[in-house]
């Protein structure tokens, strides 16, 4: 007779599907709210800071040619972050517009590190490792910057799953997936190079160990066609990357060719470390105290998983971790403890994986624990010598994990939500905004703010994108690149003001400036009583010349354009004393590169680029060291879709130094002809000094009356 058990009833399966789903959901719904909490929490507060403004600048931008034109101008960049910005600017473009999909990016990072870790782990180490992802200050920082550290993270979270599933389950859709990401993640930034050499990296020893596997079995031939399958399918994805990435290649070359030792840093290959430099970085890295100790316990179970055979899972986290981290160390050496922390983005998420994983290997060793324990306590004679049973239906084994589980992500939480908590009172960067706005509220006009010091491109950038943002008359200046154009606009402006990104200065007062600090940006403005505003401006420069010597040129500028002075005699020989791109080059001598000619009348240089620079150059001992020099020339640039420049450029014992402020001047694009003049000092030591005038793009462009004359 057979007896047929009764089915559940509807209720109860419907009651029992909507608990399994509300189990599966309510992970992803906790770290959707911390991480959202964490990441849109004061996101629009902060001023931008330079690199913030660089990336927003692209907002500006009309067309998507001229956007992937602009981001190519980044050489440590690639175009993925810019080109996010641009389609999302009609979003807005103040602060919390501009980071809103750097903070979607960071928050589904947290996503793809419970998706990663629980398929690893499972689905409680998978809450542990996006709990840490969520509330660690380093991925929140970059989780509200607008820089692509956020999608990089992202991204190699997500190439890392993708390999993962590819080598394990080997289906069409996984490697189509490990395809897109990882050509996303090469757009995202050039570390995604290390991170998909770990990808393929662990789907290579997963296909050997897997023929490993067979041989042992006897079954090395079917093992064999298996990972052959799988090889050809791993190296049509890595086609597939390559042709997605064939586009920016060039700029890759350009970037690996410029920067020998330094290509993922900031510091040289011959640096010698330090103690204190490995402490600082682990610090900014957030893996101090608690967490480095997790790390730690992660590599130790990572290898100890590999040995009991869960290589699969265990080899993820280190050649994710480790490959990279290799990959620093040849290209930095020593200098692998002072490379900035930003550039650890794409290898952050696997050291979290890996703590999670300490987590997880703690957890099991108290529970193993625990169990020998119910074992020892179980075998114990009782009252007439027979055994103590257990309890039935308590697991002592399971609470003990989760216990240690919930301790230590409790006591990494104790340690970074206080600094959470104090970067969000801390200002980032430079306060550009904060300047601006108290310029436009002094002066609703036509005011103009003379950048000066150091590195005065930075803060022309900022002040420049602000005095946009709020559809001001504000004009910002570089000081050092004051031109026939640039000299009356201070004459037509309303107010002069000065700017300066240094943390010391020499007091303002001693020029009878007074000062406002915004972070680092120094805001100065003369005192009440000079009316005019060329006046303003030479106290500005009159007070930088303390510490800045090589302003006393703008200066003398102003001075030669008001009629106040007269330079001294022409240097230059007239464009027909030119020659050809020769080897060696003569002094003294206009040398032309091809694609470069002298105009109809003598009189002028004609650059016509091809999609290269194009360079007109002379090289001359007769400037000296320590003397000030007028260049004077008149531009035009209405047929060049590109850039055209002017450099002065001067070779000493030290090395070059460019002028102006090595950007050299670049002509505005217009109909008319650009009048360009600056004044520059030749440094003390030079030997000599090198003319060039470039144009870059397609097009023409040309250069009249060029004049090098010194300051008498």
């Amino acid at each position: 007779m057979v007896v047929r058990s009764e089915a559940p009833p509807v209720g109860t399966r419907y009651h029992e599907r909507w608990l399994g789903l509300a189990a599966r959901l309510a992970p992803l719904l906790f770290l959707l709210t911390a991480g959202a909490c964490l990441r849109f929490y004061d996101l629009g507060y902060r001023s931008l800071w330079l690199d913030e403004v660089f990336a927003a600048q692209v907002v500006r931008i009309p067309d998507l040619s001229s956007a992937l034109d602009y981001a190519a101008r980044d050489g440590w960049g690639t175009p993925l972050h810019y080109l996010v910005t641009w389609f999302l600017r009609p979003i807005g473009v103040d602060e919390f517009a501009i980071r809103v999909p750097y903070a979607i990016a960071g928050l589904l990072a947290v996503i793809a590190m419970y998706a990663l870790a629980a398929r690893l782990y499972g689905r409680a180490i998978g809450l542990v490792a996006g709990t840490l992802l969520a509330i660690l200050p380093y991925a929140i920082f970059y989780s509200q910057e607008s820089r692509q550290y956020a999608f990089l993270m992202l991204l190699t979270t997500a190439v890392m799953l993708a390999a993962y599933r590819a080598a394990s389950r080997g289906r069409v859709i996984d490697w189509a997936f490990l395809a897109i990401a990882g050509a996303l993640d090469l757009y995202a930034g050039y570390l995604a190079i290390a991170v998909l050499l770990a990808a393929y990296g662990y789907i290579g020893l997963i296909l050997a160990g897997n023929v490993a596997v067979g041989w042992r079995a006897s079954r090395l031939r079917e093992a064999l066609a298996a990972s052959a399958r799988a090889g050809a399918m791993a190296i049509l994805s890595a086609a597939l990357i390559g042709a997605a990435f064939l586009p920016w290649f060039g700029h890759l070359e350009a970037f690996l060719a410029s920067r020998p030792g330094q290509r993922f840093g900031e510091v040289a290959a011959g640096h010698q470390p330090t103690l204190d430099e490995a402490r600082s970085l682990l610090q900014q890295l957030d893996f101090h105290g608690i967490l480095f100790w997790l790390l730690v316990a992660g590599i130790a179970w990572a290898v100890i998983d590999t040995v009991r055979g869960r290589w699969r899972r265990s080899l993820v986290p280190l050649a994710w971790f480790f490959i990279p981290l290799l990959g620093f160390a040849v290209v930095s050496g020593g200098g692998i403890v002072a490379i900035w922390p930003r550039y650890f983005g794409a290898v952050y998420p696997a050291a979290v994986l890996l703590a999670a994983a300490g987590v997880d290997g703690l957890a099991r060793a108290v529970g193993s624990v625990v169990r020998l324990g119910q074992r020892a306590l179980s075998s114990r004679p009782g009252p007439g010598f027979s055994p103590v049973p257990a309890p039935r239906h308590f697991p002592a084994q399971s609470l003990a994990r989760a216990v240690v589980m919930v301790c230590l992500c409790s006591l990494v939480a104790l340690d970074a939500l206080p600094a959470d908590a104090a970067a969000y009172t801390r200002a980032k960067g430079s306060d550009y905004r904060g300047a601006v706005d108290a310029m436009l509220e002094a002066d609703r006009g036509h005011p103009v703010v003379l950048v000066v010091g150091e590195n005065p491109d930075w803060t022309v950038m900022g002040l420049g994108y602000y005095s946009w943002v709020r559809g001001s008359r504000l004009t910002v200046l570089d000081a050092l690149k004051l031109s026939a154009d640039s000299v009356k606009i201070v004459q037509s402006a309303t107010t002069v003001w000065g700017a300066v990104h240094s943390a010391d200065l020499p007091s303002p007062a001693t020029g009878g400036l007074t000062a406002s600090l915004f972070t680092d940006v120094w805001l100065l403005r003369p005192a009440a009583g000079q009316a005019a505003s060329i006046d303003q401006a030479r106290s500005i420069l009159t007070w930088t010349a303390s510490f800045q010597p090589e302003i006393t040129a703008a200066t003398r500028l102003i001075e030669i354009l008001q009629g106040h002075s007269t330079p001294g005699p022409e240097l230059l020989p007239s464009p027909t004393a030119s020659q050809r791109e020769a080897d060696p080059l003569p002094l003294d001598r206009w040398i032309l590169q091809p694609g470069a000619s002298v105009g109809a009348g003598g009189g002028a240089f004609v650059l016509d680029p091809d999609g290269r620079s194009i360079n007109v150059y002379l090289t001359t001992l007769t400037l000296k060291p320590g003397r000030q020099y007028l260049i004077s020339f008149s531009c035009r640039t209405s047929e060049l879709v590109g850039a055209a420049s002017v450099f002065v450029i001067a070779d000493g014992p030290t090395g070059q130094m460019a002028f102006p402020d090595g950007a050299g001047y670049q002509c505005r694009g217009s109909s008319d002809a650009d009048r360009g003049v600056f004044a520059f000092t030749i440094p003390d030591g030079a030997t000599s000094a090198m003319l060039w005038l470039r144009a870059t793009g397609t097009g023409t462009a040309s250069f009249e009356r060029v004049s090098l004359r010194p300051l008498q």
